[in-house]
């Protein structure tokens, strides 16, 4: 049986890197963003069946403790188990911090502190009654460098 991995933050960027390269591994792959996102979730999950592996489309806010859960029981309905999580959601918002809103500041903690620790919360009680699991978070660079305006922990944006 092929082990399995549900990668937030999965449309675009590293998360999709990450979800590609756990594939090419012979993982089966769990493919999570926002709604919005859910045309490139699934071209992921057609790159990732025609490379061989087995892919659904789990799309959803990760901080809503409803959302997180039902995504982590979406995999083990799926395949039974969860062997790896790979917390890499993320939302860039950008603004010098006088002119930042609090919604705008909210939402960065919703996303990087609050979903990152409810998806995990959900994974962790499937992975303790296995005796196994691995959990990755992916970080921004931006939590240790800061920018005139990039208050809010968001990674720099590299020329095309």
């Amino acid at each position: 049986m092929a082990r399995t991995v549900l990668v937030t933050g999965a449309s675009k960027g590293i998360g999709r890197a990450i979800a590609l390269g756990m594939a090419g591994r012979g993982y089966d792959v769990a493919v999570n963003d926002l709604q919005r996102e859910a045309p490139e979730l699934e071209a992921l999950a057609d790159e990732i069946r025609a490379a061989g592996s087995r892919a659904i489309v789990l799309p959803g806010d990760i901080s809503p403790k409803a959302d997180a859960s039902a995504m982590v029981e979406g995999v083990i309905g799926e395949w039974g188990v969860l062997d790896v999580l790979v917390n890499n959601a993320g939302v860039l918002s950008v603004g010098l911090v006088e002119d930042l809103t609090e919604e705008a500041w909210d939402t960065v903690f919703d996303v990087y502190a609050k979903g990152t620790f409810l998806v995990t919360q959900a994974a962790i009680p499937h992975m303790k009654r296995r005796r196994t699991g691995r959990i990755v978070n992916i970080a921004s660079i931006g939590g240790k460098q800061g920018h005139r305006v990039r208050a809010t922990i968001a990674p720099p944006r590299r020329p095309s």
